[in-house]
């Protein structure tokens, strides 16, 4: 939900906490500043950014499908 807010900070602050989708937000956030022609400047995603290394879309959208999955079941 933050990610699609741009509430980036809040995004990365989750999962940090959270210790998941730590990747998932840096793609969206690597995408989106690409849009716009902008480059990384929050300190806290390039911490993130040179840990977590290349985007492999494939494992975001799987890990992103089971976590939908698993909402759903919880319903």
């Amino acid at each position: 939900m933050n990610i699609k807010l741009y509430h980036w900070d809040r995004a990365l602050e989750l999962a940090t906490n959270y210790k998941v989708h730590l990747d998932t937000v840096v793609a969206y956030r690597k995408r989106y500043l690409e849009r716009i022609g902008k480059e990384e400047t929050n300190k806290k995603f390039l911490k993130v950014n040179s840990e977590i290394g290349d985007v492999d879309w494939t494992k975001i959208k799987e890990a992103t499908k089971q976590e939908k999955e698993r909402e759903k079941n919880m319903k």
